[in-house]
């Protein structure tokens, strides 16, 4: 990214130079470093003391980039930047150059003022001052990132071409002739609003795949596209992204390149394609951002070159949709946000759950600086005949994924199975020659030693007949698909069809942009129980969104509108900053933009925590009951608590009582099974009716025992629902008490005794499951599970 005070291509070989030992730049210049004794050797005449480089305070700091600013945006400097800009056509070295002696002579004089000297060297002590200011203020510097993305803005010619007829105001700048574009109009409800463009689940009987293993258990994921139709219905929004003028996919796209690695020239070559990652696959690739406040340039984390690397901004119209996309669906995101920061609350041991602590804290991050698909892979393909990518599993970024065809057809396979304890296909494990076999298929290098888990077959979509067909899915992508998921969780490949120059394939991958390249190298393979719990929440969050038709494309007429927003940008940043007003203020009153919520939104269920798990563990452990009356609930109660019949357990509601009673009145349930009794015994004897009956008949229990005869130390699975059954009402169950019904509605929610077990205890992980109903929850343990009291439960419920 550039600097607000360095002109391009300064800095880089400044700071080499600076920060490069004597004798590595004299082996590297061919000549010998000084020696000891010829540095012993006194000269004739030494060389005057460098003058120490002047400081600045923030303040002061701050008025020169403004003045900076304010000089870049005069009509003057842009006409002057732009035609020695011109001169050099054709020559990235040259234009560089250029541009870098028309930026000195703008920053020459201000820099003077401020006690720097007006020459490349002075630029580059000023560029130091001003970070040293900064972190004077801990780098708490708000507007930093909109200044930062006005001077890269104003200093790059490339970039405001890219949106020159979109501005009027800098195009007249640079003298040229502007017919000035209206308004687009505002979208219209039944755009927005329409079932197609609504992203659904791929398989509504398989709302989760599972795919890895982190460890032992299959991590979870959903998968959300288009319904059948959907494509069609955004025909015109995809010509739209594609037909940008100032995008590399136009009318027809330019020659394949001649050369494999970087591709010199063309607009393959200005918009940074290679033939895929250096040559090592058979697609054009290119990386861009799409956070419109990072500027034209930014360095973001990419898994296949493991390190950072400067992306150029997408394209606008491409640039306008991904910001539509995650506005309208920004419901979404704060709740995907909310789940990770509960993994958080749900934490009992700081020091030994610091990595999970960090891992959220990380990608939660990611979240709130908008970099969630934020982090552009443009994949072009053309050829007389298919071709395969190999079969892979994502890095970290695909831990949230949205895939977009423009054009063309592919197939993507998706390697999946039912639950988290699916075993792989038998035999498990290839051979080395079978190995190689394989990878010469997918046109990979298969001469080193394989790694253990290359040799696995579940790693490989490409073998049939080492896929049940339920969990190889083939995914037909063509123009104006889009699916959401998370690749970086299951093993995955695509089909590239046969296909011309006329027609090619282009397909665009957006995932989690890590500008932090030390934590992104950290979590790009990292598929720990840490991992689980984190792609778990994903899931979950996308699964509820699929089902509740929450996520949704933006319309054609929003992403215009969003074009249009952002491309006032510029003239709205410079008459802001000339005038002293915020800029961060400015850029939200131009481009308006919901925020995260610094807070979780509540949810129904009450908070977890030691008190919350502590009988839940007593509960689990001791034998539950016998009889079947003992899961029966009142039908009184079921109605009370109950409007209509419950859909699952997530959505089940909570009764009357609890819903009018205050919340804070939760917590005062004592831990200690004496104090429970106390409890007990001191409540008045008259509120004993109020209580609702729960399964286990306990209302009668309590009121025929006298409160003086209260045991000391009541832990049996008896006792523990007697006292439950004279707490307040606030803390009736917020699932319902029927166990007939709750337990149809988990079933139909999670088909199958093991999901149904699995369902089970994550109600009583999560506190969703109150002490006074976990008697009840054994007894569905006991039922349901045949291993029960044996400890050999494939789940670890019993």
């Amino acid at each position: 990214s550039i600097s607000p005070l360095q002109p391009p291509l300064v800095s880089a070989a400044m700071r080499a130079t600076v920060a490069t030992p004597a004798k590595e730049r004299a082996r590297t210049s061919g000549t010998s470093a000084p020696s000891a004794a010829s540095a012993a050797t006194p000269k004739a005449k030494a060389k005057a003391k460098a003058k120490p480089a002047p400081t600045l305070t923030y303040e002061k700091a701050l008025e020169m980039v403004h003045a900076l600013i304010a000089a870049y945006a005069k009509p003057s400097f842009q006409r002057k930047l732009h035609e020695a800009w011109d001169a050099a056509a054709g020559d990235l070295v040259a234009q560089g150059k250029a541009r870098q002696a028309v930026c000195l002579a703008v920053q020459g004089p201000i820099l003077k003022k401020f006690g720097f000297e007006a020459t490349r060297s002075g630029v580059h002590q000023s560029v130091m001052a001003f970070d040293h200011a900064s972190k004077t203020r801990g780098y708490d510097d708000p507007e930093g990132d909109y200044r930062g993305w006005l001077v890269g803005w104003l200093v790059n010619p490339e970039a405001q071409r890219s949106s020159e007829e979109r501005n009027a105001h800098f195009a007249r700048a640079r003298g040229q002739k502007v017919v000035e574009r209206r308004e687009p109009r505002p979208p219209v409800k039944r755009e927005l609003d329409t079932p197609m463009t609504k992203l659904v689940h791929l398989s509504p009987d398989r709302p989760l795949l599972y795919g890895a293993r982190m460890p032992g258990e299959r991590a979870p994921s959903a998968f959300l596209a288009l319904p059948k139709g959907g494509a069609g219905e955004l025909g015109p929004l995809v010509d739209y992204l594609r037909e940008d003028p100032h995008g590399p996919f136009s009318g027809m796209v330019d020659p394949w390149p001649e050369s494999r690695g970087t591709i010199p020239g063309g607009r393959w070559g200005a918009w940074g394609f290679d033939v895929g990652a250096n040559g090592k696959e058979q697609l054009l690739k290119a990386d861009w951002h799409s956070v419109q406040k990072w500027g034209p340039k930014k360095l973001v984390f990419v898994p296949r070159f493991g390190e950072l690397i400067s992306m150029r901004q997408a394209p606008p119209r491409l640039l306008a949709f991904l910001e539509a996309f995650r506005e309208v669906n920004m419901d979404v995101w704060n709740t995907i946000l909310a789940e990770l920061e509960r993994l958080k609350e749900r934490v009992f041991d700081s020091a030994q759950d610091a990595n999970l602590i960090w891992l959220v804290d990380t990608i939660g991050q990611v979240f709130r600086d908008r970099g969630f698909l934020g982090a552009i892979e443009a994949q072009v393909w053309w050829g007389g005949t298919r071709t395969p990518t190999r079969s892979h599993k994502d890095g970290i970024t695909s831990l949230l994924h949205l895939s977009i065809t423009l054009n063309g057809r592919r197939t993507l396979r998706v390697g999946s199975f039912d639950s988290a304890w699916a075993q792989g296909p038998m035999p498990m494990m290839y051979n080395t020659a079978e190995f190689r076999d394989w990878q010469e298929r997918q046109h990979c290098d298969g001469t080193g030693e394989p790694a253990p888990s290359q040799l696995w077959r579940e790693n490989n979509v490409w073998d049939d007949e080492a896929w049940k067909p339920r969990d190889l899915t083939k995914v037909s992508m063509n123009k104006g698909d889009i699916y959401m998921s998370s690749p970086f969780v299951f093993e995955h490949g695509v089909m590239y069809e046969q296909c011309d120059r006329t027609s090619p394939i282009i397909a665009l991958q957006c995932r989690l942009a890590f500008r932090d390249a030390e934590a992104a190298l950290k979590v790009n393979e990292l598929r720990d129980m840490d991992m689980l719990r984190v792609a778990t929440a994903v899931a979950e969050c996308l699964q509820r969104a699929g089902d509740e038709g929450r996520l949704r494309i933006p319309s054609l007429a929003e992403v215009r509108s969003w074009e249009a927003r952002i491309a006032k940008l510029p003239e709205a940043l410079a008459a802001a900053c000339a005038a002293g007003r915020s800029l961060g203020e400015t850029f939200t009153q131009v481009v308006p933009r919901q925020v995260f919520s610094r807070e979780a939104p509540a949810r129904e269920e009450p908070p977890t925590g030691p008190e919350a798990l502590a009988a839940p563990q007593a509960a689990a452990r001791e034998e539950p009951p016998a009889g079947p009356e003992a899961l029966a609930a009142p039908q009184a109660v079921a109605t009370a608590a109950r409007e209509e019949p419950p859909a699952g357990p997530e959505t089940l509601p909570a009764p009357q009582a609890a819903a009018e009673e205050p919340r804070e009145k939760a917590p005062e349930w004592p831990v200690d099974s004496e104090e429970r009794v106390q409890a007990v015994a001191e409540e008045p004897a008259e509120e004993a009716p109020e209580r609702p009956a729960d399964s286990e008949e306990r209302p009668q229990a309590v009121a025929e025992e006298p409160a003086e005869k209260a045991p000391e130390r009541p832990a049996s699975s008896e006792e523990r629902p007697q006292a439950a059954a004279e707490e307040p009402a606030e803390k009736a169950p917020e699932w319902p008490a029927d166990s007939e019904e709750r337990l149809q509605a988990l079933e139909r929610a999670h088909p199958g005794k093991e999901a149904l077990l699995r369902a089970l205890v994550q109600l009583v992980q999560d506190g969703s499951v109150q002490s006074s109903e976990l008697v009840s929850t054994a007894r569905l343990f006991a039922e349901h599970c045949s291993n029960a009291g044996a400890g050999s439960c494939a789940v670890g419920a019993c």
